[in-house]
């Protein structure tokens, strides 16, 4: 996530050539798209969680798929 970010934030704002494939670019945008997502239902699934709402949809957004598993697999009702 941190190279796609970067290249990303580089060729944007920058105006720094990359020299890639359009493809592997156009799977780089997707690939943050579809982390932003996640980042975005880590963000309003955490309280719910006991977790923290910003640390948690960062840690999502960086790891992906992974970090939300994580999440949703966090017991709602302690076990007696």
């Amino acid at each position: 996530m941190s190279g796609v970010l970067s290249l990303e934030l580089g060729s944007l704002v920058l105006g720094i050539s990359v020299p890639l494939p359009p493809l592997a670019l156009w799977f780089g945008r997707f690939v943050l798209i579809a982390h932003g997502i996640e980042a975005i239902a880590a963000v309003v699934l955490a309280p719910d969680r006991g977790q923290r709402s910003l640390p948690y949809g960062i840690y999502v957004f960086f790891v992906g798929t992974v970090g939300l598993t994580e999440l949703l697999e966090t017991n709602l009702w302690p076990q007696r």
